[in-house]
């Protein structure tokens, strides 16, 4: 059952917008969303630590600023947090952290139930416009299911299972149906179990994966291509839109096939589909 959520706050677009759908849930489960901003305090002194020899002072002095003007935006974003959270009329709570941002987010939610983040983070917006890394470094290292989102969604109407081989990839079936246990939230949705490679190699996992999801009163399509898994992945997602991917889980004693090489990061980069990982 989900009662506490994570959502990382960093300003923008993707964080409202994983904001709102974070709420939304709270609001049909009664769950409170525990909001996290965090001011990349280590980012901000790096960016200056290369200051020319003779010009510390300046430097110094500049940090300071920079650490102000965080500090301001912050407060911005988390007050437009608590604005959207009394709009929607939930329980909520604030965290506010300096520090590094992934590891301050995967703090907080070692006692919550899922995590909301953007599917492109921007904790770095004093250093730099482009989005940082935060984002994979949740994926890998949080103890509870992540849901990673683009900056524009709708409400999922496909869902699109990665499976393999490994046990990481079943449980990452079986903990993604948990996470809904109002199975009326699944109404309306369809379901397909997509695994790159032959029917060969994957027809009879299918099968136990649909009578699985069958004992659950869930129904899905099997689709089996030959291809790269990112590619395999994407192409199933992008012919069904709107749609959610639902990706192997990480585990302490390895990680999905789905995550070796670049696939992971090639299917988030890709920032159009929102991305479910469980642990």
């Amino acid at each position: 059952m989900v009662r506490r959520i994570v959502v990382g706050i960093d300003g923008s677009n993707y964080s409202k917008t994983a904001i709102k759908l974070a709420c939304q849930r709270a609001k049909m489960t009664g769950a409170t969303v525990v909001g996290v901003g965090v001011i990349d305090l280590p980012g901000i002194s790096k960016q200056e630590r290369g200051a020319a020899l003779g010009t510390s002072y300046y430097a110094h002095k500049a940090e300071e600023a920079m650490i102000k003007d965080c500090r301001t935006k912050m407060a911005t974003f988390i007050s437009n947090f608590k604005s959207t959270c009394n709009t929607y009329g939930i329980n909520y709570e604030v965290r506010s952290h300096e520090g590094v941002p992934f590891e301050e987010i995967v703090k907080e939610a070692n006692f919550a139930d899922l995590i909301y983040i953007g599917i492109k983070t921007f904790f770095h917006f004093e250093t730099t416009s482009k989005p940082g890394e935060t984002v994979m470094r949740i994926l890998k290292h949080a103890s509870c299911p992540v849901a990673a989102i683009p900056e524009n969604i709708e409400f999922p109407k496909n869902v699109i299972i990665a499976l393999d081989h490994s046990k990481e990839s079943a449980r990452g079936l079986r903990e993604f149906v948990d996470l809904y246990e109002d199975k009326d939230i699944f109404s309306d949705i369809d379901f397909y179990l997509v695994s790159a490679g032959s029917k060969e190699e994957f027809t009879a996992l299918h099968d136990s994966a649909l009578h699985y999801l069958k004992a659950h009163s869930l129904d899905a399509t099997s689709i089996i291509h030959e291809g790269k898994p990112s590619q395999v992945i994407l192409d199933e997602a992008k012919k069904r839109m709107p749609s959610a991917i639902v990706l192997g889980a990480y585990g302490q004693q390895g990680i999905s096939r789905f995550f070796y090489g670049s696939t992971a990061r090639k299917v988030v980069e890709d920032g159009r589909v929102p991305v479910v990982v469980t642990h």
